[in-house]
């Protein structure tokens, strides 16, 4: 599942064409990997809209945007060099964990970045960042999912 074909063919779409000449001021905010494959969010007007690709067909949702989300930067996808593949790659030989889980989100701070989130098996939480322009870890940490447990 390759992030920029995806990417292509929504934006290419006559259902983005028309949100974007209604919403010419939306930004692409992140793009989310889930089961079903991508999922583009864009920021519009204080609210989240997504589109996403089921079955050949374009979707899309709207949900509520939370006060941290209001100040996303733009996602600039076109800078991507790094794909997934690669991305989880350098992981492999910075971290031996094995997911059983995997949250993936492509981001921009400052640059865009893979926001790679792994459950293992032997319930650590590892997250990793990883540059999608150079591929540089930026960031690596790992905890065990006990440790989140709050006070009763």
């Amino acid at each position: 599942m390759n992030v920029i074909k995806e990417y292509s063919k929504i934006i290419n779409s006559e259902e983005f064409k028309e949100f974007k000449k209604e919403n010419p001021d939306a930004i692409l905010a992140n793009v989310f990997l889930d089961k079903n494959g991508w999922q583009f969010n864009y920021l519009c007007n204080n609210k989240m809209i997504s589109f996403y690709l089921e079955d050949e067909l374009i979707k899309t949702e709207e949900s509520e945007v939370y006060e941290k989300q209001k100040d996303l930067e733009e996602l600039k996808i076109e800078e991507l060099k790094i794909d997934l593949e690669k991305a989880e790659e350098i992981i492999k030989k910075v971290s031996d964990e094995e997911a059983t889980k995997k949250i993936i989100i492509l981001q921009q701070k400052e640059v865009p970045i893979w926001n790679i989130t792994y459950i293992t098996s032997s319930l650590n939480v590892v997250n990793l960042r990883v540059n999608a322009i150079s591929g540089e870890v930026l960031e690596q940490k790992s905890e065990n999912i006990m440790n989140f447990k709050g006070d009763q």
